[in-house]
């Protein structure tokens, strides 16, 4: 089968979509289709794409109001261009927006089954990382409207009506959306996100708790900092990415030696250092199915996460949940983690944790999907 995935961004750049086409991709090129990754990108090409074992061809973003425009139209431009070429047998977007969007115009043309995965929400990500609301997913979509976004709702709507099939990563969010779209519920279905569970969690003297992640308002990471700074710890809270927060976060720490920011990490070195790290802590304002606390957690680790997340009950018993506008209850998970016992007995807990789901799998649920459209 040949299978177009369009997504808003890919490695190099962090982020949940980048992480999880690249590993899709890969599983499905190793079971023996062909694969290209259309994305918007920082530059045309990047050394580590000529590697991949699949295409992967890059829009490069263009920025104010105008370039914003340009880029969509871009976008449909490569879509295009690319199936002329290559004639797939089905277009994947991992967003109902920035890919979805240029996607759903494409395949009104050629006639193509089109299949969106929906692992945020777009709206509500862009009214946090602007300031205009602090509230959890669900609580967003319970307050009025504005103009313009009655406006993003409607293209939404429209999105979603050109897909086949619509594909969520929690069966709360897609519960959610076919109450706010009013959805054909025959089309939607749950893939879940990718965890291994943890073989031997054993007590860790890692000197570092990490969070990693975009630097935006909706990862929280002020109330984190306002949080750790309280503590009496040896330990040092290791504050991981990038993103346009960057500069005010280096001022909010910068007379604070146990605090550090640095730059995103690659994949599999993030993993090595979460793997010595001695916690990690996500305390989002809202996280459907967070990728990077899954893999901590994989790993062994005490992982503190926000409580505002889709993550199947099974899940969420193995992760310390807080609410993240408390900052008092960030610094008590905190507390609660350094301290030795507390730690021993949360292991103990994690290792009663039964759920996994692996990459081979996920690859399988999709092609098994793909493969009646």
């Amino acid at each position: 089968m040949k299978i177009l995935l369009a997504t808003g961004i890919f490695v190099p750049e962090i982020g949940g979509p980048a992480t999880y086409v690249l590993n899709l991709a890969k599983e499905l090129t190793k079971l023996g289709h062909k694969i290209h990754v259309v994305t918007y990108s920082d530059q045309f090409f990047y050394d580590a794409d000529k590697d991949f074992g699949f295409v992967v061809s890059r829009v490069v973003r263009r920025s104010g109001f105008l370039g914003k425009f340009l880029n969509y139209i871009n976008y449909y431009q490569k879509l295009k261009e690319i199936y002329t070429q290559e004639n797939f047998d089905l277009i994947y977007a991992f967003d109902h927006f920035s890919a979805g969007l240029p996607v759903s115009f494409l395949v009104q043309k050629i006639k193509k089954p089109f299949v969106i995965r929906v692992g945020g929400d777009f709206l509500w990500e862009k009214m946090v990382n602007s300031g205009k609301c602090d509230l959890s997913l669900a609580e967003y979509y319970q307050r009025s409207k504005s103009l313009i976004e009655i406006m993003y709702l409607k293209i939404f709507k429209h999105v979603f009506k050109q897909a086949n099939k619509i594909i969520f990563n929690t069966a709360w969010q897609k519960q959610l959306y076919e109450d706010i779209f009013l959805l054909n519920t025959d089309k939607n279905l749950v893939i879940n996100n990718v965890f291994t569970k943890p073989e031997s969690p054993v007590f860790s003297d890692g000197k570092e708790i990490i969070f990693a992640g975009r630097f935006i308002k909706l990862k929280n990471i002020e109330n984190l900092i306002k949080a750790f700074v309280q503590l009496n710890t040896e330990k040092k809270l290791v504050i991981i990415g990038d993103g346009p927060e960057k500069e005010r976060l280096e001022s909010l720490v910068k007379n604070y030696n146990n605090i550090k920011i640095e730059k995103q990490l690659p994949a599999l070195k993030l993993k090595e250092r979460l793997a010595n790290a001695y916690a990690f802590i996500l305390p989002s304002v809202s996280e459907l199915s967070p990728n990077s606390a899954l893999e901590a957690l994989s790993l062994g680790k005490f992982v503190i996460l926000t409580k505002n997340n889709g993550l199947p009950k099974e899940l969420q018993d193995c992760f310390y949940l807080v609410d993240p506008l408390s900052v008092i209850e960030i610094k008590e998970a905190l507390e609660f983690c350094l301290d030795q016992n507390n730690y021993q007995l949360y292991l103990n807990k994690i290792r009663e944790c039964n759920f996994n789901h692996t990459w081979l799998q996920v690859a399988r649920e999709h092609l098994d999907l793909f493969s009646v459209l």
